[in-house]
C-alpha cells in the first residue's frame, strides 16, 4: 500500500512537472509571439507617419501654388 502510493506520488509530481514545463515553453512561445507583433505594430506605425510626412511636404508646394494663381485671378482644376 505504502509502494502504491509512493508510485502514485512520483507519477503526479512527474505529471506536474510535464504540465510546469509545457506551460512555460507556450509562456515563452506567446511572449515571442507578442513581442514580434509589437516590433511590426512599430514598423507600421514608423511607415505611416513616414508616408504622413511625405504627403505633407508634397502638398505644400502645390497649395501654394494654387494659392498663388488664385490670387493673379487664374482658374485652378486641381484635380487634372
Amino acid at each position: 500500500m505504502h509502494l502504491q502510493r509512493q508510485i502514485d506520488q512520483d507519477n503526479w509530481q512527474q505529471q506536474l512537472s510535464q504540465l510546469y514545463q509545457q506551460l512555460e515553453k507556450e509562456r515563452r512561445k506567446k511572449e515571442k509571439e507578442w513581442l514580434a507583433r509589437e516590433e511590426t505594430i512599430v514598423q507600421k506605425e514608423k511607415a505611416y507617419t513616414e508616408a504622413k510626412q511625405k504627403v505633407k511636404e508634397f502638398q505644400q508646394p502645390l497649395e501654394n501654388e494654387i494659392k498663388k494663381a488664385t490670387e493673379e485671378g487664374k482658374i485652378i482644376n486641381p484635380r487634372s
